[in-house]
């Protein structure tokens, strides 16, 4: 289990899906971030279906590449104020 796909989980279940609600699906590239056993867990647990954006074409989607952007640069922020980031 890594330990980016672990925050990425942790961190849409404690600041997405806890504050606003279950997404009823979410698009994502093909990262390995997105596209693992624990993400497809999630969204098993909270029934929402999950779609991939072109592969080698990001262009194609990009409300996933803007979501997967904010949520690197949330992410970034958790750590830096939890004095985690390197």
């Amino acid at each position: 289990m890594s330990g980016k796909q672990e925050e990425v989980v942790d961190f849409i279940k404690s600041n997405i899906i806890y504050r606003f609600g279950v997404a009823k699906y979410i698009i994502t590239d093909n990262g390995k971030a997105f596209d693992n056993k624990m993400i497809a867990d999630l969204c098993n647990r909270f029934k929402i279906r999950k779609y991939h954006s072109t592969m080698y074409y990001p262009q194609a989607n990009g409300l996933a590449e803007a979501f997967n952007n904010t949520l690197s640069n949330l992410i970034k922020c958790e750590e830096v104020q939890k004095g985690l980031a390197t």
